[in-house]
C-alpha cells in the first residue's frame, strides 16, 4: 500500500507565509574573512520555513562549497538536487564543509518547490560557526547588484577594476564593490614619461610632451628581425583598437597615424612577409585610421581640420545644428576630392554629422591591384591613390544621395583599357555599388552608393604569345582527325562485322568525338564573332561540355565491353556476342553526361562561356568536367589492367591452339593501343598547362584520336579487309558451295545516338 501526502493540507501556506533571508554575504563566491563578526553563524535561526532572496542568491548550492565562503568557515549546502514542482516536501541531506573537507557532517532538511518558481527550506538550528550559503539559480546582468557580475556557478564577484574593501561586510542591495585606483597602487603602471589617470574600473595612460604610447614587444629567441615591423604594427593596431578614451588630442593622433603608416610602408618593402599577411596588416591599418579619425572629430576645435603627413592626408568636416551649408560639400585630400550631401545626412541625425576623407600615399603597396579578381586574364594597374571616407559621430549613416570621388590618375592611361572603381571589403577589391561616371586623361569620377575605402584600377589585355604555329597545327590536326573519324563512322555503319563484336559503344564514341572536334574547330574559327553574344558563347560551351563528357563515358563503356568479352575467354570455346544491351548503352552513354551538364547549369549557370567559350574557373566550375573525366580515366586504367590480367591467364591455357594464341596476342595489342588512345592522350591535357612540349603532344594525340581508331579498328581489322567487293564475292561462292550461306540472313536495325539516324546491319544465326 502506497501512502501519499497532500502538500496543501499539511503545509497550507508555507509558499505564501515564510521568512525571507536576503544577506549578500551568504553568496558562495564571497570569500572575505576580515570583517567584524567572522565567522557568521546561523545557530540563532528559529526553526521555520525560509526563502532566500536578494543579490546573494535564491537557492542552496548542490555541490561542495569550500571553507571560508559565504561569510563562514563551515558552509552548509545540499548533497542532492532540489525537488521538482508537484512532488511535495522532500527530505534532503545537508552537508557541512570544515577545513575544506566536503561533507564532514550531515543532517536532514525539508525542501519544497513552490508554484511561484522558488524554493522554501525548513531550517533548523545548526551548530555555531555553521551557516547556510546560497547561489543564483539564474544569472542576469543585475543579479549581483552594481559593479559586480554573476559567475557560471551562481557566485557574485566584483567587475574588473573593482573590489570589495578589506573588512567590508556586504549588506542590503550592494556588495560594496569600489573602484581600484591603479594609479595610486602602482605608480609606474604607465611606465616612464607617462601620466596615469584613474577611471571607473580602469585607467588611462597619456604620454608626456610629444611622445606616443609604445607597446612593449617581447622578441622571440631565434626569430629574425625581418618580422619586427609586422610585430610592431600588430601591437600598434591592437593598442589603437583598445583605446577606451572618448577623445584623443590632435597631436597624439597625428603621431600615431604617422608611426602606423610608416611601419606599414616598411613592411611592404620586406621580402620575408607574404602578400596575404601584408594585406591583413593593411586592412588593420585602415580600421585603426578610421578609429583615430573618429576620436579626433570628437574633439575638433573648429568645424574643419586637416592632418597632412608624408604617408597620408586627412580632411574632416563637422556640421552642427543650425549650420548653413550648401547642398553638396566638397573636401580635398591631396589631389583627390569627395562630393557628399552632408547636410542631408545631418538632417536625419538631429542636425549633426561629420565626414572624414583620407588619401593614403603608400596603401596601394599593401592592398595591390592583384587583390582584384576578374574573369579575364588581364594586367591590373593601380591608377589612383587609395582613399577612404567615413561618417563618425553619425548614428544614421545612410546616404541621401550617391557620393562622387574624383581620383587623380597616378599612372598613364593605356588606350583600349578598362577603368574600374573598386572598394575594399576587408580582404579584396570588389566593384559592388561603384561605377565610373566620368573620365579624362588625368582624372576619373567614381560614383558610389556607400562609403568605404576606394581606388581606381586599370585593366589591360595581357599581351598574348604568338600562337600562330599552335593554331595552324591544331587546325590541320583536327581536320585530319575529322576525316578519319568520318571514315571510321562510314566503316562501322556499312561493314559486316563478326557477330561476337558489339560496336555500339565504339560507333557512338566516334560520333561524339566527331561532333565535339567539329564544333570545337568551328568555335575557334569564329571565336571573335561568337564572343559578341554571351548567350551564344555559353550555349556553345555547354554543348562542348556535353559532347566531351559523352566521349569519356563512351570510352568507359567501350573498355567495359572489351573487359566483358575477354573475361569469358577461358570459360567458352566459341565466343558469343558479349556485353550490355545496346539500348542500355545508349541510355548510359548519353544520359549520364546530360545529367552532369544539367546539374552544373542549375548550380552555377554563369559558369559557361569564358573568353574561349569554354568553362569558367570561378567556384571550381571546371571540376564539373575534370572530375567525371578523371573518374573515367581511373576506371579505364582498372579495366585495362583487368583485361591484361585475364589475357595473361588465358595464354597459359592455349598451349596447342596456335590460331587462338595469335588472335589473343592481337587482342592484347589492341587493348594496349586502345588504352593509349582513350586514356593517355587525355592525361597529357592535365599536364600541358606549363609545358610547350606537353601541349604539342596533347594537341597531336587528342586531334588524331580518330586516326588511331581508324587504324586500329578498321585498317588492321580482318573483317574490314574481307569487305572488299572481290573478297566478298569469293567468300559468297565459297559459302554457297559449302551450303552455309542459307544459314544466315541480314536484318536492318535502327538506333538514334543523337538526332541523327544511322542504319547498320547485324548478321544473326537463324
Amino acid at each position: 500500500m502506497v501512502l501519499t501526502c497532500d502538500v496543501s493540507l499539511l503545509y497550507p501556506d508555507v509558499c505564501l507565509s515564510h521568512i525571507t533571508l536576503s544577506d549578500p554575504w551568504r553568496n558562495v563566491a564571497f570569500d572575505l574573512t576580515s570583517f567584524s563578526g567572522y565567522p557568521k553563524c546561523d545557530h540563532g535561526l528559529a526553526e521555520d520555513w525560509y526563502r532566500f532572496t536578494g543579490i546573494g542568491g535564491d537557492v542552496l548550492p548542490e555541490s561542495c562549497v569550500l571553507s571560508n565562503r559565504g561569510g563562514t568557515d563551515t558552509p552548509l549546502w545540499l548533497n542532492d538536487s532540489h525537488p521538482p514542482l508537484g512532488v511535495g516536501v522532500r527530505g534532503i541531506n545537508v552537508c557541512s564543509t570544515s577545513q575544506d573537507k566536503c561533507c564532514s557532517g550531515t543532517f536532514m532538511m525539508n525542501v519544497l518547490a513552490c508554484p511561484e518558481g522558488y524554493y522554501v527550506y525548513y531550517l533548523g538550528q545548526p551548530s555555531c560557526s555553521q551557516s547556510f550559503v546560497v547561489r543564483h539559480s539564474n544569472c542576469t546582468a543585475s543579479s549581483c547588484g552594481p559593479c559586480a557580475q554573476c559567475t557560471d556557478n551562481g557566485g557574485c564577484i566584483c567587475s574588473p577594476g573593482f573590489r570589495i574593501p578589506s573588512g567590508h561586510l556586504p549588506t542590503g542591495i550592494s556588495y560594496g564593490c569600489t573602484d581600484i585606483n591603479e594609479c595610486e597602487e602602482t605608480p609606474q603602471i604607465c611606465g616612464n614619461n607617462a601620466n596615469c589617470t584613474n577611471t571607473a574600473g580602469s585607467f588611462i595612460c597619456t604620454c608626456q610632451g610629444n611622445l606616443i604610447p609604445w607597446p612593449s614587444v617581447d622578441w622571440q629567441i631565434n626569430v629574425t628581425n625581418e618580422f619586427e615591423d609586422l610585430c610592431i604594427l600588430n601591437s600598434l593596431n591592437s593598442m589603437i583598437e583598445n583605446i577606451t578614451s572618448a577623445v584623443l588630442p590632435l597631436e597624439a593622433a597625428t603621431t600615431l597615424l604617422n608611426v602606423t603608416l610608416s611601419t606599414l610602408g616598411s613592411l611592404t618593402e620586406s621580402n620575408s612577409v607574404n602578400s596575404t599577411e601584408i594585406a591583413k596588416a593593411g586592412n588593420a591599418v585602415l580600421q585603426s585610421t578610421e578609429k583615430l579619425a573618429a576620436l579626433v572629430v570628437s574633439s575638433m576645435p573648429t568645424n574643419k581640420i586637416t592632418i597632412s603627413i608624408n604617408t597620408m592626408e586627412l580632411c574632416a568636416f563637422v556640421v552642427l545644428p543650425g549650420a548653413n551649408l550648401s547642398k553638396t560639400l566638397q573636401l580635398q585630400a591631396k589631389d583627390n576630392f569627395i562630393d557628399i550631401d552632408l547636410m542631408g545626412i545631418a538632417e536625419k541625425n538631429s542636425g549633426e554629422a561629420a565626414v572624414v576623407f583620407v588619401t593614403y600615399s603608400n596603401m596601394e603597396r599593401a592592398l595591390g591591384p592583384n587583390l582584384f579578381s576578374t574573369e579575364g586574364d588581364t594586367v591590373k594597374t593601380m591608377m589612383s591613390s587609395v582613399v577612404s571616407a567615413s561618417l563618425p559621430m553619425t548614428p544614421n549613416a545612410e546616404l541621401t544621395a550617391p557620393v562622387n570621388f574624383t581620383l587623380k590618375h597616378t599612372s598613364v592611361f593605356v588606350n583600349n583599357s578598362e577603368l574600374t572603381c573598386v572598394y575594399w571589403n576587408r580582404s579584396a577589391w570588389v566593384i559592388d555599388g561603384c561605377s565610373v561616371s566620368e573620365s579624362n586623361a588625368t582624372h576619373t569620377v567614381c560614383t558610389c552608393s556607400h562609403l568605404s575605402t576606394f581606388a581606381l584600377i586599370m585593366q589591360t589585355e595581357r599581351p598574348r604569345e604568338d600562337n600562330s604555329f599552335i593554331k595552324l597545327l591544331g587546325t590541320v590536326g583536327i581536320s585530319v582527325g575529322l576525316v578519319f573519324l568520318a571514315l571510321t563512322l562510314l566503316t562501322f555503319i556499312c561493314c559486316h562485322w563478326n557477330p561476337k563484336v558489339n560496336n555500339t559503344a565504339r560507333l557512338n564514341l566516334c560520333l561524339c568525338l566527331f561532333l565535339a572536334h567539329l564544333l570545337f574547330q568551328l568555335v575557334q574559327t569564329f571565336l571573335s564573332q561568337i564572343r559578341q553574344c554571351q548567350l551564344a558563347c555559353a550555349v556553345v560551351s555547354g554543348v562542348l561540355h556535353y559532347l566531351f563528357l559523352a566521349s569519356f563515358v563512351w570510352m568507359n563503356l567501350e573498355a567495359l565491353q572489351l573487359f566483358l568479352l575477354v573475361r569469358n575467354l577461358r570459360d567458352v570455346k566459341v565466343i558469343k556476342k558479349e556485353g550490355l544491351h545496346w539500348g542500355l548503352l545508349l541510355f548510359v552513354g548519353y544520359g549520364f553526361p546530360c545529367l552532369v551538364v544539367m546539374v552544373s547549369a542549375a548550380v552555377f549557370p554563369e559558369g559557361y562561356g569564358n573568353e574561349e567559350c569554354w568553362l569558367k574557373t570561378e567556384k571550381g566550375f571546371r571540376w564539373s568536367f575534370l572530375a567525371p573525366a578523371g573518374y573515367v580515366l581511373a576506371c579505364n586504367s582498372i579495366l585495362f589492367m583487368g583485361i591484361i590480367g585475364y589475357l595473361s591467364a588465358t595464354f597459359a591455357d592455349l598451349h596447342s591452339d596456335i590460331s587462338q594464341m595469335r588472335d589473343t596476342r592481337i587482342m592484347v595489342l589492341k587493348a594496349m593501343l586502345q588504352f593509349f588512345i582513350l586514356g593517355c592522350s587525355w592525361i597529357l591535357g592535365f599536364l600541358a598547362s606549363d609545358s610547350r612540349i606537353l601541349e604539342l603532344l596533347f594537341l597531336f594525340f587528342s586531334s588524331q584520336q580518330g586516326t588511331f581508331i581508324f587504324i586500329v579498328h578498321c585498317a588492321l581489322n580482318k573483317e574490314v579487309s574481307l569487305w572488299s567487293p572481290h573478297t566478298v564475292k569469293s567468300q559468297q561462292r565459297r559459302l554457297a558451295k559449302g551450303g552455309l550461306l542459307s544459314q544466315f540472313h541480314i536484318t536492318p536495325e535502327t538506333f538514334l545516338p543523337t538526332a541523327l539516324c544511322f542504319r547498320h546491319f547485324r548478321i544473326s544465326a537463324t
